[in-house]
């Protein structure tokens, strides 16, 4: 279809998935080659109706396939009650997540402590959230394990507070 509206979703469409290049990169991925963009991609279910992800596991010889998938659903929410909720979901596969970890705790001969975290990344200012993404990618890339305020208040104080109630060790 070409048509004004056509055209303006399809616009509103490659601004979001530039932004979700931006945060991909933020935290260091599109060079490593974590992320794949698949334009071919499919859901089953017809309440889509915008991007969609699917996560497959592939770090090593074992085929586990997808571990994760979800999408955009703006009227799903709407089949059940009287009002138009706009939403964004996804599964996770805790099994399948779970086996992985757990095959590559033990080929690597380590346990995992209890209290885990140890830096729990805020920022000062507006408009932070990728430089938020770099510095915990920094802090992956130096296997110090690390957290992100992934909140909407980007004053300091709120901030604080959260990463204070947080169990890092």
């Amino acid at each position: 279809r070409d048509s004004e509206t056509s055209r303006d979703a399809a616009a509103a469409a490659l601004a979001d998935l530039a932004l979700l290049v931006d945060y991909v990169d933020a935290f260091g991925r599109l060079a490593d080659g974590r992320m794949k963009l698949e334009l071919s991609l499919a859901r089953g279910l017809d309440y889509y109706t915008g991007i969609i992800l699917e996560a497959v596991y592939v770090g090593d010889k074992s085929a586990v396939g997808s571990i994760s998938g979800g999408g955009r659903y703006d009227t799903l929410v709407g089949m059940f009650c009287a009002n138009a909720v706009p939403a964004v979901g996804f599964s996770l596969g805790v099994e399948r997540i779970y086996t992985i970890l757990e095959a590559r705790l033990k080929k690597e001969k380590r346990e995992l402590p209890a209290e885990h975290t140890q830096v729990c990344v805020v920022s000062v200012g507006d408009n932070m959230a990728a430089e938020r993404m770099r510095a915990c990618a920094d802090l992956w890339a130096a296997e110090i394990p690390t957290i992100m305020y992934t909140g909407t208040n980007d004053k300091l104080m709120p901030q604080l507070k959260k990463a204070k109630a947080l169990p890092i060790a």
